[in-house]
């Protein structure tokens, strides 16, 4: 605001002294800036917006500018007119003088000028539209009102001249300007000129004698600079895409930009966030006795064992038959898994598994599976026991992916989470004693993830291990994705910790388009009649949409696909798809 006040005090003390007339001076501002008033009402009432940007207030400075510019080219010509020797109607002869002159000359600056501004609806910038009509506007109202209004300015003018007051003002403006151009004044002037003058002939002679004596080689040489110009422009320039300075320096605006500047991008993990259903793997925060699911756990976490990397592997993820070989670390049993008996007692295994998307079912029943669950029951009693009969109920349940981060490196692997089938052993106690069940983190394939309540008084070589062996479609499936070692995740984009939810619409259409000037329409979308679901094509392609999403990549950690719940139903049913 106080930039805008010094530019149009400066633009009036400019005319009144150009002019001799602060009654011509004030008057051509206040029409000058009149037209702004009128052209937002214009553009609100065209394009149906009301909305008002800070750009809107450079039009202030643009047309007191443009305003003064051409009240001087018609006070000029005002001037310039010489009564005819009759001396019958001079003011309107003067006045029609001024009009075919001046008139059409500024007609023409301000048609080009407001013309520039109109080409910016063009743009796809709906504010900068919006602009550049209004300042458009602006520039012809400017004009419209100058033309009508100043005329009548400047013939009453005409008038007062004969009144005392005007007279002795008119006077002041004269004996001001007397004083500024005395002759010692005057003749400095004159000297000063004269010797710029001489100086700039003698530069531009000697100029034009080194053009012509070498001008094959001044024309080569403005070719090369010029060349060389466009080259560098093209290799320097970039796409300012930041805001225009219409803000003053020190705020907010600019400061960001300089601040941001000072730090450097932080890849931000999308596991880390307790709001998104991010739990950590630890008796403290979910107790192994419940499914992690039943707290909101969509994805698992924990902190990788090893020093540094690379991070060491336990067990094997595939061999060439598809089998897997686990490695398993146990957990210190809590006092609430633990029972008194004398003779006789059951201890129930815990055990998950790290790195394996699936197992057999017939795996749980097997030998192998029988023979690790009673050594660890013995590992985690000692030796003052025997273990029996092994007993499995219900099915082995995925837990989700579990996110491995190596806290110093920030190396980070993901892998899937499974729960093996709740199993029951019978213990002979050889004396009266404690039971306590068992609880292990098997590992195959993947890095172990260290956490506090696990066992540390068991070395490595006595770690428990079993394999798990792999169908031929098992084989094929792990060994292409899911059995192969996960990889490291690290994600280029600085991303949100809070979920995001993307839905995909299909069958919609825009109506129309955005206009020209004014708010977007609330009826922008419709339904697509030429989208035919019952086609089998259409079909083939929604079912394709969902079977290609790479939820790795864009970090999906769930989706639903109607097309896929409808194909399920109806090859329950029996039927074929697409239908």
């Amino acid at each position: 605001s106080t930039l805008a006040v010094g530019s149009a005090l400066f633009i009036f003390c400019y005319l009144s002294l150009h002019t001799g007339s602060v009654l011509v001076s004030s008057g051509a501002l206040f029409l000058s800036m009149l037209s702004i008033p009128a052209a937002l009402v214009t553009s609100i009432r065209i394009s149906g917006s009301g909305r008002i940007s800070g750009a809107y207030f450079l039009s202030l400075f643009l047309i007191v500018g443009l305003g003064a510019d051409v009240v001087i080219v018609f006070i000029t010509f005002w001037k310039m007119w010489k009564p005819s020797a009759t001396g019958d109607d001079d003011q309107a002869v003067r006045i029609l003088y001024m009009y075919k002159h001046a008139g059409f000359a500024c007609l023409a600056t301000s048609l080009t000028t407001s013309f520039s501004f109109f080409a910016n609806l063009l743009s796809a910038l709906r504010p900068l539209r919006e602009f550049g009509f209004f300042m458009g506007l602006c520039i012809m109202y400017t004009y419209c009102f100058l033309f009508f209004g100043l005329p009548a300015l400047l013939a009453l003018q005409e008038q007062l001249k004969t009144s005392q007051l005007v007279r002795i003002l008119h006077e002041m403006l004269q004996w001001l300007k007397e004083i500024v151009m005395q002759p010692p004044v005057q003749e400095l002037y004159s000297q000063v000129k004269e010797r710029l003058g001489s100086i700039t002939l003698s530069v531009t002679r000697n100029a034009e004698s080194l053009l012509v004596k070498y001008s094959w080689f001044s024309l080569f040489g403005w070719f090369v600079t010029i060349i060389a110009l466009l080259i560098w422009t093209v290799k320097a320039a970039e796409l300012d895409s930041g805001l225009p300075p219409m803000f003053p320096k020190g705020h907010n605006r600019h400061a960001l930009s300089s601040v941001s500047s000072k730090f450097s991008t932080a890849e931000i993990p999308y596991w880390l966030s307790t709001k998104d259903g991010i739990c950590f793997v630890s008796q403290e925060m979910v107790p192994r006795s419940r499914n992690p699911t039943s707290f909101g756990c969509s994805l698992q976490w924990c902190a990788a064992s090893g020093s540094r990397p690379p991070l060491p592997i336990w067990g094997h993820a595939a061999h060439s038959n598809g089998s897997a070989k686990c490695v398993c670390k146990p957990l210190q049993p809590m006092s609430t898994d633990c029972v008194h008996s004398t003779t006789t007692a059951q201890a129930r295994a815990d055990i998950r598994l790290v790195g394996l998307q699936s197992v057999p079912d017939s795996f749980w029943k097997s030998d192998t599976w029988s023979g690790y669950v009673r050594a660890a029951v013995q590992r985690t009693n000692g030796a003052a026991l025997d273990a029996g009969q092994v007993t499995n109920s219900g099915n082995a349940s995925a837990l989700g992916t579990l996110v491995q981060e190596h806290w110093e490196s920030g190396i980070v692997q993901s892998a899937p989470y499974l729960q093996a089938p709740a199993t029951v052993i019978s213990v002979t106690l050889q004396e009266a004693g404690k039971v306590c069940n068992v609880a292990e983190d098997c590992y195959c394939g993947t890095p172990a993830c260290d956490l506090p309540e696990h066992a540390q008084d068991v070395p490595p070589d006595k770690m428990l291990s079993f394999e798990v062996p792999g169908t031929e479609e098992r084989r094929l499936r792990w060994t292409s994705s899911d059995m192969a070692i996960p990889k490291v995740i690290h994600s280029g984009r600085q991303l949100e910790a809070v979920s995001t939810e993307v839905a995909v619409f299909w069958g919609m259409k825009i109506r129309g388009g955005a206009p020209l000037l004014g708010e977007l329409p609330k009826d922008l979308w419709a339904f697509d009649a030429d989208f035919k679901i019952s086609l089998p094509s259409v079909q083939r392609h929604l079912w394709s949409s969902c079977q290609k999403l790479d939820t790795q990549k864009l970090l999906v950690n769930g989706n639903q696909c109607w097309i896929r719940m409808f194909r399920n139903w109806l090859r329950s049913d029996g039927k074929l798809f697409p239908t």
